[in-house]
């Protein structure tokens, strides 16, 4: 029971965050048709902590986007039940630029390739991809052995849990005619206790994956 109402905080104490926030991403009503191949295009990941890379991903600390481009597509895939066929290129940040509209009722700045083409359907533009740990703090719940074990400071009634993050800006666009049908700046992540495993990493990309495709056609309802 007490750890049930651990978990209610933390969601109660999340919900109380996200709902201030205002909404993360923009899906346009009129897009529902499941595209048979869409086309990433991305810009090159920064590392929040090199120290990180260096321990989880050695193999790859010269080349991370080819990590970066093999997980991407491999939640892409599954999340789509095999039912599109993705391709994802790095670009040259130069090739980036943006396309000013509304999420919610703030102005948001969504990424803009220069050359899209018409070898797919839907291009996907991903750009200020990041990934790093982040602390969330959450209020305590007293007399919980577990919650107060979490305070980053005892007795001081905040409760602190670790994360490792995937962050990115995204937006979708027709490739026919250069309409922008989807965008948003979102995160995915996964809880850590102590050290940060390569685990970590690949749950954290495929869970931003997720967020992208979130209330798209791309995902089989």
């Amino acid at each position: 029971m007490k750890s049930l109402k651990f978990i209610f905080a933390m969601i109660v104490s999340a919900a109380f965050m996200v709902g201030c926030a205002g909404p993360k991403s923009f899906v346009d009503n009129t897009w529902t048709e499941r595209p048979q191949n869409v086309k990433v295009v991305f810009t090159e990941p920064v590392i929040g902590n090199p120290d990180d890379l260096a321990d989880d991903l050695p193999e790859y600390q010269q080349n991370f986007s080819d990590w970066y481009k093999m997980v991407w597509i491999e939640g892409m895939t599954a999340a789509s039940h095999k039912k599109v066929n993705f391709v994802m290129d790095k670009v040259d940040a130069s090739k980036i630029s943006s396309e000013t509209v509304k999420l919610g009722d703030k102005d948001f700045e969504a990424p803009k390739f220069s050359e899209i083409g018409s070898d797919a359907e839907i291009y996907l533009v991903v750009t200020n991809a990041w990934l790093g740990r982040e602390s969330e703090e959450y209020q305590t719940v007293q007399g919980n052995a577990a919650s107060e074990s979490m305070q980053a400071v005892p007795g001081s009634g905040v409760s602190v849990a670790n994360y490792f993050k995937a962050k990115c800006t995204y937006a979708f666009y027709d490739a026919k005619t250069n309409k922008i049908l989807g965008y948003g700046s979102v995160e995915g992540k996964a809880q850590y206790q102590f050290a940060v495993s390569k685990g970590d990493w690949e749950v954290a990309v495929k869970n931003l994956v997720n967020s992208v495709l979130n209330k798209t056609p791309i995902l089989p309802w």
